[in-house]
């Protein structure tokens, strides 16, 4: 009997485990066929590390995925996302060869050995990527990828954010970017990225370093940036975009961490859903309403402009997404009418609407998205 006929036979064997309808629409996607040398643990545990790895590729539709920590931290428990496993005897060596899975001691011997076809959980694996199968009748979601090569500065120390370093940083940009499309992914920091990209590389944005380096995780895009407290107060902040050839930038500050970040992820968010629209892409849009204030160079003026937006019929929720010498940009949720807002900012005298603004103070210009423009004139 052929290795081939085996393996089909492996199939038949556990596909018969399932239930007919999910097994029908997992088309093979989470078995794995991979010849080891015997049925001992540690080539069991060496075949479903390699296996785990090759469902997770499939599923995800590229390699990057491999690249985050949970999933390098969940490759070293492989075991646990087994549902089911088969053996069946490879009496032919020479067809060994022909096989596209082997462990290490099977390629390095003439032996028989054993074919081990691996069924994994679509669930676990789903979870852990962050994507649930169609085929289980869940949604799937086409989010662009990107990453970020981040470094906070605070108290005369610098970080890369990635690896163990920074996990709130880290944690909260991937919250805010999964709110509007974004995937997220971060550098592992390991030797390779070390012996890459530096603290020095990033703040002093050398593109072609940057690039090289970025490589290895193929995302749709790599944003670098700056996350630095002044004097243990003012928050300041750089971006930058590389997507395609192109590159994009952006600066803001505010008085805290989550304002920067909020803001940068936002401008990263209206780059690639402008991106998306350019390619027909599916980037889904931000859930709330942006506008534009000049003028607010005081708290009383922040305080007086918040509590106006506060206030008006159907708002939830405002964040300041942008601030700068000039004024600042609120977003706005759930997304309201502009020509609501528009009709209901009319009526307030010390309002006047206007045209967008530029540049801020330090040349960059005032991120894109926003609907509305007014200036405070007291």
């Amino acid at each position: 009997m052929t290795t081939y006929l085996r393996g089909f036979i492996c199939h038949v064997i556990l596909l018969i485990g399932l239930s007919g309808s999910v097994a029908m629409a997992q088309e093979g996607r989470y078995l794995f066929e991979i010849a080891v040398r015997d049925q001992g643990n540690d080539e069991y545990q060496t075949a479903v590390r390699l296996g785990l790895g090759e469902v997770i590729a499939r599923v995800a539709g590229n390699t990057a995925v491999l690249q985050r920590p949970e999933v390098q931290e969940a490759l070293d428990s492989s075991g646990n996302f087994v549902d089911q496993y088969q053996y069946s005897r490879l009496d032919d060596a020479s067809a060994i060869s022909d096989l596209p899975f082997a462990t290490p001691s099977v390629k390095t011997s003439t032996e028989a050995a054993f074919m081990l076809v691996l069924s994994y959980s679509p669930e676990a694996v789903g979870e852990l990527i962050g994507q649930q199968d169609q085929s289980l009748g869940t949604s799937d979601s086409t989010e662009a990828s990107t990453l970020f090569w981040m470094v906070v500065e605070k108290d005369g120390s610098s970080q890369i954010v990635g690896g163990d370093g920074q996990a709130d940083v880290r944690a909260r940009i991937s919250e805010l970017a999964a709110q509007v499309g974004l995937n997220a992914i971060f550098p592992l920091m390991d030797l390779q990225d070390h012996q890459a990209l530096g603290v020095v590389d990033i703040r002093g944005g050398f593109e072609d370093r940057i690039r090289a380096a970025s490589a290895r995780y193929e995302t749709d895009s790599v944003v670098t940036g700056l996350l630095k407290q002044e004097n243990n107060e003012l928050w300041l902040s750089s971006w930058t975009r590389f997507a395609g050839g192109g590159t994009s930038s952006f600066a803001n500050n505010a008085l805290n961490l989550d304002s920067v970040i909020s803001s940068g992820v936002e401008w990263v968010a209206q780059l690639a859903r402008r991106d998306s629209a350019i390619s027909g892409g599916t980037l889904r849009s931000a859930s709330s309403t942006q506008i534009w204030v000049g003028g607010i160079d005081s708290t009383e003026r922040y305080v007086r402009v918040a509590r106006l937006l506060e206030e008006l019929p159907g708002v939830e929720t405002i964040t300041p997404s942008y601030m700068s010498g000039q004024g600042m940009m609120f977003s706005i949720s759930p997304r309201l009418s502009v020509m609501q807002l528009q009709q209901n900012l009319a009526r307030v005298s010390w309002l006047r609407q206007s045209a967008q603004p530029a540049e801020d103070p330090y040349g960059k210009s005032v991120p894109q998205g926003a609907e509305l423009f007014f200036d405070y004139t007291g």
